[in-house]
This record gives structure tokens, sequence and C-alpha cells, in this order.
């Protein structure tokens, strides 16, 4: 048996295996959607309740990150000092927003309690603190990828068994019923909208290793799923991560070039095609187009209510202006309260909600508070673009939480977590650079 006598060397052991654990519990809360029994049914399976992941994903961290804490004024400071700025940030954010919107924590606003608006405020702030957690203490390149590679992977073939367990049995099983009969790809994740972004990872992810099996499995889960995000999110994040990453000048124009015209044609059949006779179809890759034709000629209707997606968002904005808040915003997190309080829907009734990252921090921040995301966003994108695997890792969560919501906060944190590596220069002061490139080179594929 092998002992470590060095306490530095000891020490040192001991981060590398938080930062595996964390990193592991980090990956699984995208794609984990934790069930427990009930008298319900979830996924079509009876008697299973769908709980807070996010929740589950707090409580484990939280221990770890007090151990962290004691151990790293010594050994850490800078992470420390880093971690305590991101805690002053949040803190301010939820004590400013507290003395803006007093008429919503003292109780004299009519969608939604006081109390309610207080807990969503405190989750959303330590939800957030958690992410920049992560980014100073435990982020490590390669692991995280490596981690994402092993954890899709066992996920899609999880997923996919699940599929034809649901044709064989005639039910679905942990697939989603889908509209026009049949059955959508889904597995454990929150929908099926919730594979855009690991789609577009994967195919990068497949090529560069030269896993051309799970290049198939990853072909077939963005058919299976039958989600118009899953085609956005992969035809829009792949040719921007190639544009930024690119080298040459002439190359980048090409991929413009080259995307305007796609972009041109598809948007010319999207705004003419008639939905019907796709979404009509027994095709899961048809009904997938006839969604993105649905939800793109949702935009030029007058009142924006063809789509149930592009209607929330139309509601959101029209809300928002309305009040008197579009320079405060409604506070951290009063997304949920506020759109379940004032739009309540039953059973098959598609929700109103803002279905975004960026329109959900519109409505909690206000028109600031947005113009600031999208100013960060843009600047960590094209900061990241000399790391191309963390490019094509990024991107497709960056454009997934600006078109969609599935997944909720564990969509979002994935753009909260570039943009504190990239925009705010964590990524620079990563203390496990030795451990990702000795440990970490070799990875599994199918």
């Amino acid at each position: 048996m092998t002992t470590i006598s060095n306490p530095e060397t000891l020490h040192q052991s001991k981060d590398i295996g938080f930062t595996k654990f964390i990193t592991w519990i980090f990956v699984l809360g995208y794609f984990v959607n934790v069930f427990i029994w009930s008298q319900s049914s979830v996924a079509g399976v009876p008697n299973l309740h769908a709980i807070n992941t996010r929740m589950i994903e707090l409580i484990i961290t939280a221990p770890i990150l007090a151990i962290t804490l004691l151990t790293s004024f010594s050994t850490n400071p800078r992470a420390i000092r880093r971690f305590l700025l991101g805690f002053i940030a949040l803190a301010g954010v939820a004590i400013v927003s507290y003395f803006l919107n007093q008429d919503i924590f003292n109780g004299y606003f009519e969608f939604g309690s006081a109390t309610r608006y207080a807990e969503t405020s405190l989750l959303w702030s330590v939800s957030f603190l958690s992410v920049v957690a992560y980014s100073v203490f435990w982020y490590s390149r390669e692991l995280l990828l490596s981690t994402f590679w092993k954890v899709a992977q066992a996920s899609m073939v999880f997923s996919l068994a699940c599929f034809v367990a649901s044709y064989l049995l005639s039910r679905a099983f942990f697939s989603h019923p889908s509209y026009g009969g049949g059955y959508r790809l889904q597995g454990i994740l929150t929908e099926p909208s919730s594979w855009a972004p690991v789609v577009a990872v994967m195919i990068y992810m497949s090529f560069q290793r030269k896993a051309y099996g799970t290049l198939l499995l990853t072909i077939a889960v963005a058919v299976l799923s039958a989600s118009g995000t899953v085609l956005v999110v992969m035809t829009l994040s792949i040719p921007i991560a190639h544009f930024l990453t690119s080298e040459k000048v002439d190359r980048r124009l090409a991929i413009i070039g080259l995307t305007g015209v796609f972009i041109a044609g598809s948007l010319s059949f999207l705004v003419t095609a008639n939905p019907d006779a796709y979404l009509n179809s027994s095709n899961n890759l048809s009904r997938g187009i006839g969604k993105v034709i649905v939800a793109t000629q949702s935009f030029t209707s007058a009142d924006g209510t063809v789509s149930g997606r592009t209607a929330s968002a139309h509601t959101t904005i029209v809300d928002m202006d309305a009040s008197s808040k579009q320079w405060t915003g409604f506070g951290p997190g009063a997304v949920s309260v506020y759109f379940n309080a004032k739009y309540p829907s039953g059973p098959g009734q598609v929700p109103v909600h803002p279905n975004s990252f960026f329109l959900e921090i519109l409505f909690d921040f206000g028109y600031p508070g947005l113009a600031l995301l999208v100013a960060l966003t843009l600047v960590s994108m094209w900061k990241m673009r000399v790391d191309r695997a963390a490019t094509f890792f990024f991107v497709p969560f960056i454009i997934a939480s600006l078109v969609n919501s599935a997944s909720a906060y564990e969509l979002y944190k994935w753009t909260a977590l570039a943009v504190l590596l990239y925009g705010f220069g964590f990524v620079r002061r990563s203390k496990f650079a030795h451990f990702e490139v000795d440990d970490l080179s070799s990875s599994t594929a199918i």
C-alpha cells in the first residue's frame, strides 16, 4: 500500500479527489433528473416524481466547499479572495434588489408572496455562488471534458435503450410522448430539448477523438429527440465555434459567407413552409423541423402567439415594459414566482415562462442586467477562442441558454461558468494544470 508522507502532497491529493468528485456532481446535475416514489407518473413511469436536482447538488457541494475554504486560506489565498469577491457581488446584488423592490419584498405585490420572492432570491444567489466556487477551486478543463464525455455516452446509451423499450412495451418508458404519435428520446434529462448542447458538444468531441461509433450514436439522439432546439443549437453553435477558433482571416470570412447563405436560405424556407406537413409526420426529424418552422413563423405573427415558447418570450417583454421595473428588474429568481402566480398552467398546458437565460436576466435585473450579461458573454466567447476545445464545449451551452430554458439552472450554470472563466479570467489560474495533462489525456470511446 502506498503512503503519502509529504504534507503538501497529501493536501494536493485531497484537492484532486475533491475536484474529481465535484466535477462529476457538476456534470451529473445536467444529465440526471432525480426521481422519488410518489403517486404521480413522470417520464412514462408510474409512481415517480421529479425532485429538485439543484438542491441535491447544493447539499452535496456545501460540506466540501466548507472544507475547501478552511484548507485554502494558506494554500490558495488567490482563490479565497476571488470566492469572497463573488460572494460579496452576489450578496450585494440581492441587497440592492431588496431595496429597489420594496413593493415585492414587503408583500404589496399582487403576483406571488413576499416569502416566495425572498426564498427564490436566496436560492438564486446560493446556486450561482456554487458556480463561482467551482470556477475558482475545482475547475479543470480536461477533467471536465473527460467527465462530460463519459456521462454523455452513458446517458445516450441508456436513453436509446429506454426509447426502444417504449415501442416494445407500447408505453412511454423514460421517453417523451410525441404530439404526432410515437415517442421522443428523453432518458432522465428534464425534456428532449435538453439534448441540444450535448449533441453539438459530442459531435465535436467524437471527431476529435475519432470515436465514430459515438458520432453515430449522437446523430441518432439528435434525430430521435425530435427537437427543434437540438437542430437550432447544432446548426448555430458549430459554425460560431469554428469562426471563433479559426486563425486565418480568409477562413473566417468564408465561414461568415457560407453561414449567411445557409441562414438566408433556411429563413426563406422556414417562413414560407407549411408546418402541419412536418408536425403530422411519423418521422421524428420531420417533427423537429416542424417545430422550428412554427417558432420561426411566430416572429412574423402580429401578436407572437403561434408558438408557445415565442408567445412566452413576447409576454415576458410586454410585462416588463408595462411595469415600472425596466431598469431594476423584479429581483434574483423572481421569474418562477411571478409567472407561476400570474399565469398558472393546468395539466397539458404550456406554462408561460421566459424560456431563455437572457430573458430571465432581463426580467430579474432589467435592461441593464441584460446588457451586462450580453457584453460579458461576448467578451467570454472572444477570449475563449484561443482554447479550441473549450470553445466547442461552452458555445453550444451559451446558444442553448439563449434560445431555450430546458433544465433551467442546470443549463444556465454553464453560461455563468464560461463568463467567470473567460470574462473574468479565472481560467488562467487553474491549480491543476499538471494534473490535467498527466492524468487525463486518455479517454475511452465507443
